[in-house]
């Protein structure tokens, strides 16, 4: 195995809004709107005992207690006092959604709504004559529903933040709108859900002009300064072709989506009724934690597992699945911790979410334990593991601020590799061991060592004919790997026809959660591997940044 030699070490520091962090200062737990009498009031919801991501007791098959947590959230916020996601506002960002329906209209948000397609301030809902199909027109009042559907009101069923208020946007149905929806009513949206992503086909697939700046607005602007909540769906690429019995595994990961790989996104994986990842769920180095969803249907037609939900025409559908779904699990959690805890950041989300994780799939041998100082097991199916409603809540009715995105300290550390002759460093092809390289991170690269990860990126420069041959693992100072890229064949899903793969070069970031938690101080290992003969390639230089506390 070669290492390369070092030719030039930068590193240089600073806080993640600007300027030097400052400790944060103590704010008060309180609740984000009081129980009130319309809260006690419960008339049933006769889908309810069709909702096995709320409370799953074997009723569709599945392993009981593979559920979200949800009821047993739902009392605690009662016991503290606080309406089960009331006073917290979720946009859904999609093509069409209905707030009209039945079991949406008494949790829409009055006057937030807005319809790209006339550039109004009203809900975009569906049309007949919009060019969607029928999927594409509900897709978007069938994550609302999972989101924040009304409870207890005696129709339908139940949403995971039943008090929630709910807001409509449809970016996707005119294009370049997306960053504008991500920061439309940053004083009043807490969290911005996204069921949609780049193409699933293995290839490097950049967000649009202006989403990164866009989420750094809404990081430093949003709630007041605690920053807004962004969750996407992690993406169903896992298993690519039709039907699933005979698909290609292993093309797409998450780390591949340019939505995907900022560190104000919280990447939304996905587990079954069972516990355990569907085929066509995407594995990932950025992926925080996993809802519930259902298997796509198959050659067998089978939606019995999926998940249960509203749709077009104030009805109601049982086959709602994929990352579509499990996303808005997550959204929901984190409205029912925000109405436990108003005063939470961004930052203080995203570090509850993953210490409230569950352990799902606990036989899977690629889980891996923290690392020897520090962090989180972690596993690149389910990242920190199945989102915890109840737990989540308990965290965070006594949670300690960590302060805010504007707060964070930051770490860059950039190295030039070379051979003797000041040549790229070739990478070895065909090779499994391939090429190892190292940074190192010093104790003065910020103003004080970093403690606790909080996220890493890493850009690469890379001259290479097929990048869909390389392997790529970086290796923290504790000892523990992000999975960053694969071997693949790049393709559409439906022709499978084989395309390029993209470039790496400065403007990609890649992403990793992995190693929350630990310090960032001493020596980071990066592989790289040719797996596939007969396409050269180089390194030329990467760049690792650290955020952290």
């Amino acid at each position: 195995m070669a290492i390369a030699l070092a030719a030039l070490t930068l590193q240089s520091c600073g806080g993640g809004g600007g300027g030097e962090p400052q400790p944060p200062g103590p704010l008060p737990i309180r609740c984000a709107a009081p129980l009130s009498a319309a809260d006690a009031t419960n008339l049933g919801d006769p889908l309810f005992g069709e909702q096995w991501h709320l409370a799953n007791t074997g009723q569709s098959g599945g392993l009981p207690g593979e559920d979200l947590r949800a009821s047993a959230a739902w009392e605690r916020l009662r016991q503290a006092g606080c309406s089960p996601g009331g006073g917290v506002t979720v946009a859904v960002l999609d093509q069409a959604i209905d707030l009209t329906h039945p079991d949406l209209v008494e949790n829409r948000a009055a006057g937030l709504s807005f319809d790209y397609r006339d550039w109004s301030a009203t809900d975009p809902l569906p049309r007949d004559n919009d060019g969607l199909s029928t999927e594409q027109r509900a897709h978007g009042t069938s994550v609302a529903g999972i989101i924040g559907a009304r409870g207890g009101n005696g129709i339908g069923g139940s949403g995971v933040a039943p008090r929630a208020q709910l807001a409509a946007y449809n970016p996707l149905a005119r294009e370049g709108w997306i960053p504008d929806a991500l920061t439309r009513n940053l004083d009043r949206i807490d969290v911005y859900h996204n069921s949609w992503g780049s193409p699933d086909n293995g290839r490097l697939s950049h967000a649009v002009p202006g989403f990164q700046s866009a989420i750094e607005s809404g990081l430093i602007d949003g709630r007041g300064g605690l920053g807004a909540l962004y969750v996407f769906a992690a993406g169903n690429g896992g298993c690519l072709g039709y039907p699933l019995v005979n698909c290609r595994e292993n093309v797409d990961l998450s780390n591949y989506d340019g939505y995907l790989n900022h560190r104000g996104v919280i990447v939304a994986c996905a587990f079954d009724h069972k516990g355990v990842r569907p085929r066509w769920a995407e594995r990932g180095s950025n992926l925080l934690v996993c809802g519930p969803s259902g298997p796509a249907l198959d050659a067998t037609g089978d939606a019995q597992r999926a998940i249960t939900t509203s749709t077009l025409n104030g009805g109601y559908r049982a086959d709602f699945a994929n990352s579509s779904a499990s996303a808005p699990m997550v959204s929901g959690v984190i409205a029912l911790m925000l109405s436990a805890n108003v005063n939470l950041s961004a930052r203080d989300v995203r570090l509850i979410l993953a210490q409230s994780a569950r352990r799902n799939d606990p036989l899977n041998n690629e889980w891996e334990d923290a690392g020897a100082r520090g962090g989180f097991a972690f596993n690149p199916n389910y990242g920190f593991g199945a989102v915890d409603a109840d737990r989540a809540v308990e965290l965070a009715r006594t949670w300690k601020n960590v302060g805010t995105d504007a707060q964070l300290m930051s770490c860059t550390v950039s190295r030039q590799d070379t051979d003797p002759k000041g040549a790229p460093v070739a990478i070895p092809d065909g090779q499994p061991t391939g090429l190892a390289t190292l940074l190192r991170v010093e104790p003065g690269c910020t103003s004080r060592p970093i403690e606790h990860i909080e996220h890493v990126e890493l850009r690469l420069d890379i001259d290479h004919q097929y990048i869909g041959d390389l392997r790529m693992v970086l290796t923290s100072p504790s000892g523990t790997t992000s999975l960053l890229a694969r071997e693949r064949d790049c393709g559409a899903r439906a022709s499978g026809k084989m395309d390029d793969c993209g470039a790496y070069t400065d403007k990609w970031p890649i992403a990793s959660v992995r190693h929350l938690n630990e310090p960032a101080v001493g020596d980071w290992r990066l592989e790289i591997s040719d797996r596939v003969s007969g396409r050269m390639g180089s390194l030329r230089s990467w760049t690792l940044r650290i955020w952290g506390r």
